[in-house]
């Protein structure tokens, strides 16, 4: 039997090594290797993305090469606010576009695309404001009011983040000789999806100091090469839009056992827009960019009523000006079980907020979406959509056409078998 000996720590630097990486400056792409090793297990838990953020005001330099931060509340008293954010809920991750795991024989592991969206659903879902406050404006830099974001990126932001691709999350020590060595690779996101602000279009932003640092567990003896087979959840990312009071999404998701489904929605021309915020999760809106309210949904599988068979009706609330609370209550079940949420930033738009000081609330922003958890018991497992389509019909106020784009979300069961050192996925 292999036996624990110790840890030992461990710092990587990318294989593409540059002093600064940026969208802008076209080197968007950043690779890190991490060798097999049958002496020694990686411990997930303790695995960080490490840098330094900082965001440039181009339109404002000290000279051709160097280019002035931004001054948002003008703290410097100079010529004048310049104004460029980064989402409050989000933080640091922000940055992150697409976050993908493969291994040495470059056989994808797992891909998730739209990362930084799906986090601006799951943190603000499991994060209440105190928590914004304390740990997390430390781990993410995420502070959850925009006032209190803005004068963090006046300077550079040290950031240590959490990388939550499912295999990484998943608790158990990996052995990277079983999976034949693990490459992640992490695109970075556009200049006009990660920033928004009057001045916004005069910035851009740039990382640098990276590194990754994680704990290597110490065996006794080389571990054996496994031939079982590696289960963990994983998250995979669909598009659609949303134009119509009666729209129906559909999706072939060519997964077997999906937990939990989730969308949320902002309005496409919010996209990729400087005066827009691209990591907003808002309610349907029309051209207007008033509010248009979802009075019914159902989920279905194969055009039938699944898993529940009726609709999910809101149109009475919708019409008195009250709290949806089914619609809210089945979309935080997909992040943890509703009866085990503690808190959420959720809770000050049905809890209200006590306080005599604005500055200490968080931003008056929807949390929310529509989400359906097929994992009602708790016990991980998860509908069938491998051959079956997954749909979606949403009955709304919106009227006048106006393009809202749809990002889903699913959650599933996922497995490598493990031969030989032949990474072989198992859906």
């Amino acid at each position: 039997m292999v036996k624990v000996v110790g840890i030992q720590k461990a710092r990587l630097f990318p294989i593409n090594s540059r002093s600064t990486y940026s969208f802008k400056n076209g080197n968007p792409t950043i690779n890190f290797e991490v060798a097999p090793d049958p002496t020694r297990l990686l411990d997930v838990n303790s695995l960080r993305m490490n840098f330094v953020l900082n965001l440039l005001d181009d339109a404002t330099t000290r000279n051709a090469q160097n280019p002035a931060r931004v001054d948002n509340q003008n703290t410097t008293a100079g010529a004048g606010a310049r104004a460029c954010l980064i989402d409050e809920r989000v933080g640091a991750n922000t940055v992150i576009d697409v976050l993908r795991l493969s291994n040495f024989k470059n056989e994808v592991i797992e891909e998730i695309r739209n990362y930084s969206r799906l986090l601006a659903s799951s943190m603000p879902a499991l994060t209440s404001f105190e928590a914004y406050k304390n740990w997390n404006s430390n781990k993410n830099l995420a502070f959850g009011k925009s006032t209190t974001e803005g004068l963090a990126v006046n300077g550079p932001m040290a950031c240590s983040i959490a990388l939550r691709a499912g295999i990484l999350n998943a608790g158990a020590p990996i052995s990277t000789n079983d999976l034949d060595g693990l490459k992640i690779s992490l695109q970075l996101a556009p200049d006009n999806f990660v920033l928004y602000g009057a001045n916004a279009s005069d910035c851009h932003y740039e990382i640098s100091k990276v590194s990754l640092t994680y704990n290597w567990i110490l065996l006794d003896s080389p571990d054996p090469v496994s031939s079982e087979t590696l289960q963990y959840p994983s998250y995979s990312s669909f598009i659609n839009i949303v134009q119509s009071s009666d729209d129906q999404q559909s999706l072939m998701m060519n997964l077997s056992s999906v937990r939990a489904a989730f969308t949320n929605f902002v309005k496409t021309s919010h996209l990729n827009n400087f005066t827009h915020n691209s990591l907003e999760t808002n309610r349907l809106q029309n051209a207007a960019n008033a509010n248009q309210d979802i009075k019914t949904y159902t989920h279905m599988r194969n055009n039938v009523k699944f898993p529940k068979k009726y609709d999910v009706r809101e149109n009475i609330v919708v019409t008195n000006g009250a709290y949806e609370a089914h619609l809210a209550r089945e979309y935080l079940d997909c992040f943890k079980q509703f009866r085990t949420l503690s808190s959420s930033l959720q809770s000050p738009e049905t809890q209200g907020f006590k306080t005599t000081n604005t500055l200490d609330e968080p931003d008056t922003r929807y949390v929310g979406g529509i989400g359906n958890n097929y994992d009602m018991l708790g016990v991980g497992m998860g509908a069938n959509f491998k051959d079956n389509m997954y749909a979606l019909r949403i009955q709304s106020e919106l009227s006048d056409s106006t393009s809202n784009t749809a990002f889903t979300y699913s959650l599933s069961n996922q497995g490598l078998a493990v031969r030989k050192q032949n990474v072989q996925p198992v859906m």
